[in-house]
């Protein structure tokens, strides 16, 4: 039985930053670039690793170098991930500056090998050392939008860390930055035509919103400490927006049949006739989460999962559009009626949720921001982010596909991500942090 990972030590290089007048005859511009709404209430980092073994027909001492002259030519299409971001204090939001201070990329080495690492596709928070942290930074103004690290590791695998603010883009929007990376290091031209202009998401003038939304908080309703999505993130400092807590990070596996067994019994009664993997997997995550954590039957039970809107606004958002083309659907009830409720019942407020997120729900929205300035509604429940039909075991660099890509252990643990497993068996990782009493408790309930 392998000894487990107690410490991790990483050698940093020096960090580089990857700037546009990099390449020769890059037109700059530097103009603001614009926020919505919606990505005003994502201020913060996405943290992702990608394992890959070592080659044996292709040494890994040329991956930092491939990578980093494949970003240097990206940017010329992602110019605005060469800013930082800034705060308007006349229009009091968010916006990126186009000051070119670059992206960040730095190669690092560790003495050990894949295998003395352990079992990699398990939650270890040692593994963030392989993700790239912002250098000299007190503020989220100061955080790079887009940091890469290449760690070689000494069996001449190595391990490939982002660092990508949720600031600019949402999973969709990574993808085809990925696949186009993933181009350009192999020799090849982009795959996808980024499309960054956002402004078909500004507010109506004036702002009218039409419905109410619980998916969000206002500012003034928020309860201590400030969330790590408020207005002046900005200029947080970093202790306010990820408060190290007492918690473990846990994956959670659901086989195929597992998964089929939860969308059959989310049938039983004939209430739903028809459930997706998600809507059956979400509705039994909640119900073991509110049945594992102490709260009062009379208690708001929240779950808020993101739907993506690109064919759901009027006129569709054009192929390739580079943003946060998210919005946040809401399933509301009461603690008792998500606890002791059949399966059913959870799934249905699922559905309710996704049905509600129209065109004009979506604009109501965007203008309900406008006018009150808020956050997701997470102090009553949990968010749920799926990845399960993100290609992320399809990058390939130019050293072979990853033996497992996720995310890093956070310190968000309002947050839960479904993920496809390593073997692409058709069964979902749920990947969650709780308190380490209500975790095991949570461990009995999400049997199936």
């Amino acid at each position: 039985m392998a000894t487990p990972l107690v410490e991790l030590d990483v050698k940093l290089d020096e960090r580089v930053f990857v700037k546009l007048d990099d390449q020769p005859g890059c037109e700059t511009d530097t103009s603001p670039f614009f926020l919505t709404n919606i990505d005003q209430m994502l201020a913060f980092t996405v943290e992702t690793l990608y394992f890959y073994a070592a080659n044996p027909d292709k040494g890994s001492e040329g991956v930092a170098e491939t990578l980093k002259n494949a970003l240097s030519k990206m940017l010329v299409h992602y110019d605005f991930l060469a800013g930082r971001v800034r705060l308007n204090e006349e229009m009091m939001r968010m916006e990126i500056d186009r000051n070119n201070a670059g992206a960040q990329f730095l190669s690092a080495s560790c003495d050990l090998t894949m295998e003395e690492l352990g079992d990699v596709t398990v939650p270890n928070p040692l593994f963030r050392k392989f993700v790239p942290q912002a250098y000299n930074a007190t503020t989220i103004a100061d955080i790079p939008l887009m940091m890469i690290q290449v760690t070689t590791l000494k069996c001449g695998g190595h391990v490939i860390g982002f660092g990508m603010s949720h600031l600019v883009w949402d999973g969709h929007g990574v993808v085809e930055f990925l696949f186009n990376l993933m181009s350009l290091a192999q020799g090849g031209p982009l795959v996808f035509q980024p499309k960054p202009d956002r402004a078909m998401f500004k507010a109506r003038d004036p702002p009218t919103p039409t419905f109410d939304h619980p998916e969000y908080l206002k500012l003034d309703e928020l309860p201590p400490p400030t969330s790590f999505t408020t207005s002046n993130a900005a200029t947080s400092e970093f202790v306010e927006i990820a408060a190290p807590q007492m918690h473990v990070t846990k994956i959670i596996p659901f086989s195929a049949e597992d998964l089929a067994t939860l969308k059959q019994r989310s049938m039983e009664g004939g209430a739903l006739t028809k459930v997706t993997t998600f809507e059956a997997l979400s509705g039994h995550v909640w119900q073991a989460r509110m049945k594992a954590i102490d709260a009062e039957p009379s208690q708001l039970a929240q779950l808020l999962y993101a739907v993506d809107i690109r064919d759901r606004l009027e006129p569709a958002l054009p192929k390739g559009f580079v943003g946060n083309a998210i919005y946040s659907a809401c399933a509301r009830a009461t603690c008792e009626e998500v606890r002791n409720g059949p399966l059913s019942f959870c799934v249905q407020e699922v559905q309710n949720a996704n049905a509600r997120v129209t065109n004009e729900y979506i604009r109501s929205g965007i203008d309900w921001w406008e006018v009150y300035r808020g956050v997701p509604a997470l102090p009553s429940g949990i968010y749920i982010t799926s990845w399960q039909k993100m290609p992320f075991y399809s990058i390939d660099f130019g050293w072979g596909k990853p033996v497992f890509a996720g995310p890093a252990v956070t310190p968000m643990v309002e947050f839960v991500v479904f993920l496809p497993t390593p073997k692409q068996d058709g069964g979902l990782n749920v990947i969650l942090c709780m308190e380490p009493h209500a975790m095991n408790k949570f461990e009995e309930y999400a049997k199936v």
